[in-house]
């Protein structure tokens, strides 16, 4: 388990260093399709886990597979990553960019009738890479605080938070 950081709420795990750092949490027990954690996220004053580098990706992963493996913590999370509005189109970040080259782990949904709108990621077992269909991760809620004060107040306008789990 990573180590708790000052300039992140209690319980919750810090990714970055210097004056960017992003705060995630694990929000395991709860059972939502992906809007419903979308606006879960949003009632916590944050978003769903968006834009995440290779590297906090991976962090992440590794949570929670840690979690997993001390718990009963789900394996497997939502990610704000999704193409439902564009019939197919590019795999975009909720309110964000377009997805951009980092691969991730996918398969395919079940009963979807191959529409797989959204992402979210499981990390008991390493999925079949292709490069059509994206089936992703996401964990956690994250605050992204360049500068963390001490007040979570003055922060929440920047917290980030994904969401604890549904299998599709």
């Amino acid at each position: 388990m990573p180590l708790p950081d000052a300039r992140c709420p209690n319980g919750w795990i810090t990714a970055g260093s210097g004056n960017t750092v992003t705060c995630y949490k694990l929000y395991s027990g709860l059972r939502k399709n992906f809007n419903q954690a979308i606006r879960f996220c949003q009632q916590q004053g944050g978003y769903i886990a968006k834009d995440l580098t290779s590297a906090i990706h991976n962090k992440i992963k590794r949570y929670i597979i840690n979690a997993g493996k001390s718990s009963s913590h789900p394996t497997s999370f939502w990610l704000g990553l999704t193409d439902l509005n564009k019939n197919g189109g590019p795999w975009t970040w909720v309110g964000g960019p377009v997805l951009g080259s980092f691969k991730y782990f996918v398969s395919t949904p079940r009963n979807t009738r191959n529409k797989q709108d959204c992402a979210y990621v499981n990390t008991g077992t390493l999925l079949p890479q292709h490069e059509t269909e994206l089936k992703v991760l996401g964990p956690v809620v994250t605050l992204d605080s360049p500068i963390w004060t001490g007040n979570w107040e003055s922060a929440s306008s920047r917290l980030f938070a994904a969401e604890g789990s549904v299998m599709l």
